[in-house]
């Protein structure tokens, strides 16, 4: 019984549970497919619920279930200058990783972690500008002529999925790299760069010539930990 009761003690002495917060980067794998358009690198947030079961001193097992953003920045030029768009994706997601870090009794210590992680985009916003075809102005040139232009409109509103085109769920993989600092016996602190890249394109093929991009993205993470049932402490 007493070695039993040791066991129980130790076995849940290796979890840990905390919170964490970040900003994410993110730019899709190919080109819009429109003439004179690029994407551009597009910032957002992250916010997780880091779960951690460490198996030995130097591996453990973490899931991190969170909020995530995969926001979308997209411009054209040429004809089309001052044409812009950019979506904020939010995307539930949990990732599930193989963690390995340093040992030994020092304030600072790393880790590496990688594994696949699976996801939902759950809602998006739209912001842009495009030519308001309803909205022609006609400039006198220097010359006597004149040149015509659509004028911007600007627009601002919830994203309405398409079943058709919008590819919700995603999958793919996941890894990172960070810095542990050890507060006190319970408590550590960290900062990550995590990348994650998707098998998974957002968009549906719903016609001939698609490119179908995946999301590529890059997160930098701050989080704090608690070793959870940990009362000979």
């Amino acid at each position: 019984m007493p070695a039993l009761l040791l066991l129980c003690r130790h076995s849940t002495g290796q979890w840990s549970a905390g919170v964490s917060a970040g900003f994410t980067l993110n730019q899709p794998s190919k080109d819009p497919g429109q003439a004179y358009s690029k994407y551009l690198p597009a910032g957002g947030f992250a916010l997780g619920i880091p779960v951690q079961y460490n198996l030995t001193e130097h591996w453990g097992l973490r899931a991190e279930p969170g909020l995530f953003q995969k926001n979308i920045s997209f411009e054209r030029g040429n004809n089309y200058s001052g044409t812009w768009e950019k979506r904020y994706n939010n995307y539930l997601q949990l990732p599930l990783m193989l963690q390995y870090r340093t040992g030994g009794e020092h304030k600072f210590t790393g880790f590496a972690q990688a594994g696949f992680y699976a996801g939902r985009w759950i809602s998006g916003r739209q912001q842009g500008a495009v030519p308001d075809i309803y909205d022609l102005i006609n400039e006198p040139d220097p010359d006597g002529g004149s040149t015509s232009y659509f004028r911007i409109r600007e627009y601002d509103h919830k994203y309405e999925f398409d079943a058709e085109k919008d590819q919700r769920m995603d999958w793919g993989a996941v890894a990172g790299i960070g810095l542990n600092y050890q507060y006190n016996s319970r408590i550590h602190f960290y900062l990550e760069l995590r990348y994650s890249q998707s098998f998974m394109s957002y968009e549906k093929e719903y016609m001939t010539g698609q490119q179908k991009p995946v999301h590529q993205t890059a997160a930098a993470m701050l989080g704090c930990m608690m070793n959870l049932f940990n009362r000979n402490k």
